[in-house]
């Protein structure tokens, strides 16, 4: 069991009402992205979460070298992402968090989110990366930033700024 696999069961067969995955301690070295899903109820939850509750037990992480995130979550909404490690692996433009397209209803609760280790102040290296219209009510609460060019970097564009975000006690 990955946790590319529970992203696929949520597309097939699909969603019904809330989820929680609670995964298992272990290193993850997979490239995931959670899209907006067909099948889903107007009224849904789904937590990702640590199992034992500890961040340093599940560590999602990118095979070594790959540029692309750890994490993508990409116009999805009713996501809950805690109690875990997201790691870069140290790639070029490899952040361990993008959410992006209009995600919402977003919260990032009591994890740990180590970027690259870089000398550099470009958009790219910041650990958690927010772009593109309209993504609203994201909560990002508790957390530990590590490395990378910002801990988080909220973009907007003026046609379709996001609204609601918070950002408490990191």
């Amino acid at each position: 069991p990955t946790v590319k696999a529970a992203l696929y069961a949520l597309w097939y067969p699909g969603l019904c009402g809330s989820v929680v995955f609670n995964i298992r301690a272990g290193v993850y070295a997979e490239e995931n992205t959670l899209t907006t899903l067909q099948y889903a109820p107007d009224d849904y939850d789904i937590v990702f979460q640590s199992e034992s509750g500890n961040p340093a037990d599940v560590v999602l992480t990118t095979p070594p070298g790959s540029i692309y995130p750890t994490l993508v979550l990409d116009g999805i909404k009713h996501v809950t992402i805690q109690n875990l490690t997201l790691k870069s692996s140290g790639g070029d433009q490899n952040r361990p968090l993008v959410i992006k397209n209009g995600a919402s209803d977003i919260q990032v609760l009591n994890n740990v989110l180590v970027g690259a280790q870089i000398n550099s102040t470009g958009d790219v290296f910041a650990v958690v990366n927010v772009n593109g219209p309209g993504c609203s009510q994201l909560v990002f609460k508790n957390n530990i930033f590590r490395y990378g060019s910002a801990g988080l970097l909220l973009g907007a564009t003026l046609a379709a700024p996001g609204t609601g975000n918070r950002v408490e006690g990191n």
